[in-house]
């Protein structure tokens, strides 16, 4: 018998009879089909109380846009009676415009042509186009009797985004004369884009004498806006493209005609008003 006796394993041996542990396994997260049917349910809810919004806001657009035309006209014609001159509301359309035979076309000579090419600020109006006006006079209070002294009593101003004026009500013609009266034919010519400007360019108006009526006119005014988007072609410089004419849609289709938004003026008075459909 030898005198060797059996020892304990040491500790990592008993360590290494233990079964390996498995490794953890993950559910992988995914909606059950009734978790499914509910977010679908939250999603019809949030919809449904957002379609009412997004009807306020065009709403509010067309009311934002009355608003500033309805304010600039009372100005206009408040300018006009305090001033004892005449105060002009000019109108900046599309450029291919025709009205009563004249062509308000940029393109009218090469002076004018080469005017919106080449001067930026003037190019810069064409983006108003449909959608821009400003306040204008020849004479001021102090001018010397008989001279003009031109100017904009504002600058261009723009409609809200998503509202322009009619390109019909620019144009000499008798589609739905029981709702909206055009502006008629005139013969005056205004420097654009400012008085520094040498070009000068024909462009529709209405006009506030002395008095505060409207100028030559025997009938009350309607000038109606619309909702809708007018799309301007660009050249590859950049600039805005002047011999095509931009695309005008109008959502929905009819809008100024069978659910119309016009200021109209009282061509006496020179007072304007907003006027809306009435139910029967």
């Amino acid at each position: 018998m030898n005198g060797l006796c059996t020892t304990p394993g040491r500790a990592g041996d008993r360590r290494a009879l233990r079964p390996a542990r498995r490794p953890a396994v993950f559910r992988e997260a995914a909606f059950t089909l009734l978790e499914m049917l509910v977010v679908i349910g939250i999603i019809g809810i949030v919809t449904a109380l957002a379609l009412p919004s997004l009807r306020m806001n065009k709403g509010n657009v067309m009311t934002a846009a009355s608003r500033q035309v309805l304010e600039d006209l009372q100005i206009a014609r408040l300018r006009a009676i305090s001033g004892r001159t005449t105060v002009f509301v000019v109108f900046f359309p599309h450029q291919g415009a025709v009205w009563n035979g004249v062509s308000y076309g940029i393109a009218v000579n090469a002076a004018q042509s080469n005017y919106f090419t080449t001067n930026r600020a003037g190019n810069a109006l064409l983006n108003g186009q449909l959608a821009s006006y400003a306040l204008y006079t020849k004479h001021s209070v102090g001018d010397q009797p008989g001279s003009d002294n031109p100017r904009y009593i504002t600058e261009w101003k723009t409609l809200p985004d998503g509202t322009f004026f009619p390109p019909a009500i620019f144009i000499n013609t008798t589609i739905a004369p029981a709702i909206f009266f055009n502006i008629t034919n005139t013969t005056e010519t205004f420097p654009v884009p400012d008085t520094a400007s040498a070009i000068r360019y024909p462009l529709p108006y209405i006009a506030f004498d002395a008095n505060g009526r409207l100028l030559g006119r025997t009938a009350d005014i309607g000038i109606p806006l619309t909702l809708g988007s007018v799309f301007l072609f660009k050249d590859p410089t950049g600039e805005t493209n002047q011999v095509i004419d931009p695309d005008v849609i109008e959502t929905p289709p009819g809008n100024w005609t069978n659910n119309f938004v016009r200021l109209r003026i009282n061509w006496i008075t020179g007072r304007a008003k907003v006027e809306r459909p009435e139910l029967p």
